[in-house]
């Protein structure tokens, strides 16, 4: 989602590419979502779909991305449940996902 004409102070802590290793080699991961999700993210203020957007993508890391950015979610009854962990404007934003059998996370 691109502002045009609008600045931001920084609301979440972007991640400098050198802070992770992407191999030139590594495959993209796919990333979907459901119906739940996007009707969530329209309710999201435009700084917090900003902070949403911009983080570190499962499409670079997939199931590789380190804590703080993505952690386990203990005692889920799915058994490979995560969480993407943003912070912006000192509010804290947490997105539950799961790799499917394809390799395509799942939001």
């Amino acid at each position: 989602m691109a502002v045009v004409g609008q600045a931001f102070a920084a609301p979440f802590r972007y991640i400098p590419r050198k802070e992770y290793a992407v191999s030139p080699f590594a495959m993209a991961w796919e990333v979907e979502f459901t119906d739940e999700f996007a009707g969530w993210s329209e309710s999201l203020t435009e700084q917090e779909q900003i902070a949403v957007d911009t983080c570190v993508s499962l499409e670079d890391l997939g199931p590789n991305l380190p804590f703080p950015y993505s952690s386990g979610v203990k005692r889920s009854r799915h058994g490979v449940m995560r969480e993407l962990r943003i912070r912006t404007g000192g509010k804290p934003i947490r997105i539950f996902y799961a790799f499917d059998k394809r390799r395509t996370a799942l939001l």
